[in-house]
Parts: C-alpha cells; structure tokens; sequence
C-alpha cells in the first residue's frame, strides 16, 4: 500500500516539486490516524471512516479508557493494528502500533486531534 506523505495535514512535497510517497507501516499508521482524526459519518464518500473520540469530555470518569475503546472500534478492520492511551491533565495521548512501527498523537478532549 502505497500514500501520499502528509505533514500537519498538506501534502509533502521533494525538492523537484513532487508529492512523497510513503509505504508498508508508516502507510497504514497514517491511514490510522486520520481515521482516528475525522468524525464517524462526515465523509461523504465513506459514511463508516472515522471514529466518535470527539464525544469524549474532559469531565468524563475512565475518559482515557474510552478513548481507547473508541479508538479500536474505529480502527477494527485495520489488520496487525492496535491502540493504546494514556491521560496527561486535560488530554489524551493514542499510540497507534502497526506491523511494529508505532505513531503517537495527543487528543483534545474537546474533540480535535
């Protein structure tokens, strides 16, 4: 599987003005966190990419482990996937594992990855 890099959401682009692809792991640990990054249902064109962590309040009791929970259900048809998170204060850190390599994102509680 084969993507294009992308970098605090724009694509990246080599010093001949061309996109950079990426591939294997880092491929599908992209694929995973923009999964985790979109609302379950806003994308038109797939209506089941994307997860409910933007449901999750800070004031919630066991809010890391929903995260988590959420975080796996969205990411359930990803093979040798799997999820973790940890709670700093008022956000959430996900670690994404994908074929050995791991990718880590911190989650607003008030829904912003």
């Amino acid at each position: 599987m084969k993507d294009v890099k992308l970098l605090n959401g724009d694509t990246v682009i080599d010093s001949c003005g061309r996109p950079v692809l990426i591939d294997g792991a880092q491929a599908k640990l992209q694929r995973a966190l923009i999964c985790l990054c979109a609302r379950l249902g806003s994308f038109i064109y797939d209506r089941n990419l994307g997860s409910r962590l933007h449901t999750i309040s800070a004031d919630e009791d066991l809010a890391q482990q929903k995260a988590e929970l959420i975080a796996g259900e969205a990411l359930a048809a990803f093979e040798n996937t799997s999820v973790s998170a940890s709670k700093e204060k008022d956000k959430i850190k996900i670690t994404v594992t994908a074929d050995g390599d791991s990718l880590s994102a911190e989650v607003d509680l008030n829904g912003n990855i």
